[in-house]
């Protein structure tokens, strides 16, 4: 087996590590919606869920706990609150990680979007029901799109001397 796809393979192993610790907190109502995480809620979980500290899984349940709040404002640009809630926790747990995937980019190596989704996509498939990876493309390309905005336009007023 080449490097490449061994890698592959356990980055996507990872991110169901990481899917579970996700969709637990989707299934607990005290965390539910919680906008911060302290560092011993982080590292508990992580103990219960085995997942080792120099993991990509590791890398991207802290990401997620640490953004909650930023990951949640971005889904909710796109997907109505009521709407939000009424769906899965599992659900939820899918656009939740591919969302930080694509926000938090630089944090994990600089992953590029494309990948993010399409692992994303690749669990929604897997794990969900039939059509609904077809809204997760949808909305994490919504994010990515919006996202690549927003550099494109800070870099286009840092550029001109416009940084305020």
């Amino acid at each position: 087996m080449s490097s490449e796809i061994k890698k592959k393979s356990n980055r996507r192993f990872e991110r169901v590590k990481a899917l579970n610790v996700l969709y637990h907190l989707e299934m607990s109502p005290e965390h539910q919606d919680k906008p911060s995480f302290s560092e011993e809620e982080i590292d508990s979980l992580a103990e219960i869920y085995e997942i080792p500290k120099d993991s990509f899984a590791w890398r991207l349940v802290e990401i997620a706990l640490r953004s909650y709040e930023d990951v949640q404002k971005a889904l909710l640009n796109y997907i109505e609150s009521f709407r939000w809630q009424s769906l899965p926790p599992l659900e939820r747990a899918i656009l939740r990680l591919g969302a930080l995937q694509i926000l938090k980019a630089e944090e994990l190596d600089n992953l590029p979007v494309e990948v993010a989704i399409d692992e994303t996509v690749e669990l929604a498939k897997r794990y969900s029901y039939k059509n609904f990876y077809k809204f997760v493309n949808a909305i994490l390309d919504k994010i990515a799109k919006s996202l690549k905005e927003e550099v494109g336009k800070a870099k286009g007023e840092q550029e001109r001397g416009w940084d305020g």
